[in-house]
């Protein structure tokens, strides 16, 4: 059983921090929605846009990173590993992109390969459509894990492997701070993306701490006020530097919320039977939630149902959970089917 201190808690709790992690980003989207519009802006909302802004992703990519530690330490099988993560992203992406970009391109704009350009991501480099960026970030991350985890789990007595993958995080953070410098139409267009990426092989690292059950140092309460107070004052921030601290805030956070979890909330009733899995309902549907949601909120918004609203924006959210389910349902039933047609292959 983790200590009440331990790096483990964030795997222990991966669920209900997932979980967090989905809602803290569906209330995002609509301060950034109230925001936009000046509609329902209130101070709750203008503080979430200020403040926590869209750091539920740093979250997703911690406990990715974290978890895919976890797994290729389990068994390093490649085909296996790269094969189990395309379906589980690519399927379901397919599904709902699929649908939305066959409506809104092939079908009312009558645009076939506009369709083939946004489905495939190419939109994205060619006029900024960031609609599902975090599918492509992700699938990157994937396709680097490997290596990064033959780093950080490299059995060195001096750490180099870790010195390694700490010296590639930094360069990576000092060439996005760079393009915002020279290359800024690049640096607005994929910063929301290329910003993200060092969280989740931070989160590699940290995995191999928490595989080894260390302790989390008590200098992370230090960086969450650090970095709060600094967001706080972000005024007399540099622009190109509030993604980090938003990043550093949200990791700290999640370690602090895993401690508060064990020591005051572990064993109470109301959190075992209705916080948790409340959370963790979110937790584990948190893809298809998420491409639902994306969906969902864009078509409102373009249709003129404004999610700033809150009549739209409890509706869209509605339609957004009962689709997730439905997406989830569809997905593991072709799965499903897919490894009894390769059993029976097999016999």
């Amino acid at each position: 059983m983790p200590k009440c201190r331990s790096i483990s808690l964030l795997s222990k709790y991966r669920s209900e921090l997932m979980g967090i992690a989905m809602i803290s980003v569906i209330l995002y989207h609509f301060s950034q929605d109230t925001h936009s519009s000046g509609y329902n802006f209130t101070l709750p909302l203008n503080f979430f846009y200020n403040y926590i802004w869209s750091s539920g992703v740093d979250i997703f990519l911690l406990l990715s990173g974290i978890s895919i530690f976890y797994s290729l330490k389990r068994s390093f099988d490649l085909k296996s590993f790269y094969t189990k993560r395309i379906k589980r992203i690519i399927l379901p992406y397919l599904i709902v992109a699929g649908i939305y970009f066959l409506i809104i391109d092939a079908i009312m704009s009558k645009d076939l390969l506009l369709f083939i350009k946004d489905l495939s991501f190419y939109s994205w480099f060619e006029s900024g459509l960031s609609t599902f960026w975090y599918i492509l970030v992700i699938l990157l991350c994937y396709a680097f894990a490997p290596l990064f985890f033959r780093l950080a789990d490299k059995k060195d007595s001096k750490g180099y492997g870790m010195v390694l993958i700490i010296i590639i995080t930094i360069i990576a953070c000092v060439y996005i701070t760079l393009l915002y410098f020279f290359r800024f139409p690049f640096y607005d267009n994929f910063n929301i993306g290329l910003a993200r990426i060092p969280v989740f092989f931070i989160g590699m690292v940290i995995g191999k701490f928490s595989y080894g059950n260390k302790e989390i140092s008590l200098i992370t309460p230090c960086l969450f006020l650090i970095t709060a107070v600094l967001i706080y004052f972000q005024s007399v921030v540099p622009t190109y530097l509030m993604r980090y601290l938003f990043a550093v805030n949200a990791v700290s956070f999640s370690f602090i919320l895993t401690v508060i979890f064990e020591k005051l909330l572990s064993g109470k009733k109301v959190f075992e039977k209705l916080i948790s899995p409340f959370l963790s309902w979110f937790g584990r549907n948190s893809l298809e939630i998420y491409l639902c949601h994306v969906t969902i909120r864009r078509t409102f918004n373009r249709s003129g149902h404004p999610c700033s609203h809150y009549r739209y924006e409890i509706t869209m959210i509605a339609l957004s959970l009962i689709s997730a389910v439905l997406l989830n349902r569809i997905v593991n039933i072709i799965l499903s089917r897919n490894v009894r047609t390769i059993r029976d292959n097999r016999e």
